[in-house]
């Protein structure tokens, strides 16, 4: 599956590229783009389960991404075009929850009360393909589409503290679930460039999991599943034509 999503990503990167080979009045509808910067969010249930009774705190971690971009413009239009983005990308965060009657494994019986730390990190390399507006004589870029994310790396663990009170590590329930992370994250696309000269700029993405980014494993012992809900924020530079 990764190397099928990986010749796939780079086959549409290498059909684009030919487009610097055409006459320059047709290599002006391609816009190549660099970018970087930083994701924040979480990966979490939807909606918030009523289990979770509290959040006592969230942490957003580091999560770099880097990527380029590829805008065309359709022909005879000064605004309109596709896009498409290839970017390595972490999704990741903690957050510590206090939870009553929260399932653990199959079965009614099997719920506990108490507090919960939970730690989430996903590597992912991500192909999103968007329809783009341009305004502002090229100043704004505006996007909307999908994307598809293909898993390299996760880390995810939860600790149940069933009596915080006593301060016991006897108390706690460690659980890894790397191996129940979803291969393949699919959801919606949404971003702007502001470009302050005509090649730097800024840039915002927001991208919401439309599918779960935990197997049906996962929803099993918890009850629910999750997904990735994540806003990058960044610079943007474009090349010049």
């Amino acid at each position: 599956m990764k190397r099928i999503f990986i010749l796939f990503s780079l086959a549409i990167f290498i059909s684009l590229t030919q487009a610097f080979g055409q006459k320059k009045a047709e290599r002006k509808a391609f816009t190549w783009q660099a970018f970087a910067g930083l994701n924040l969010g979480a990966s979490t249930p939807i909606p918030t389960p009523k289990s979770v009774k509290e959040i006592y705190a969230w942490y957003p971690n580091s999560n770099p991404s880097v990527g380029v971009t590829v805008l065309y413009r359709f022909k005879g239009s000064k605004r309109h075009g596709l896009g498409a983005s290839l970017l390595a990308e972490r999704k990741s965060f903690s957050a510590t929850t206090r939870l009553e009657g929260f399932k653990i494994g199959e079965g009614a019986a099997s719920t506990i009360s108490g507090n919960q730390r939970t730690a989430f990190e996903a590597r992912y390399l991500t192909l999103p393909i968007f329809y783009n507006v341009s305004l502002a004589k090229q100043r704004i870029n505006l996007y909307t589409g999908v994307y598809t994310s293909l898993l390299l790396k996760s880390d995810f663990k939860i600790i149940l503290d069933t009596a915080p009170e006593s301060l016991d590590e006897k108390t706690f329930i460690r659980k890894r679930f790397d191996n129940i992370v979803s291969p393949i994250d699919v959801g919606f696309y949404l971003g702007a460039d502001f470009f302050i000269t005509s090649y730097l700029g800024f840039t915002m993405r927001i991208s919401t999991g439309l599918t779960s980014a935990t197997k049906d494993d996962f929803a099993k012992m918890s009850g629910y599943n999750l997904h990735n809900l994540y806003t990058f924020l960044g610079v943007t530079y474009r090349f010049k034509r």
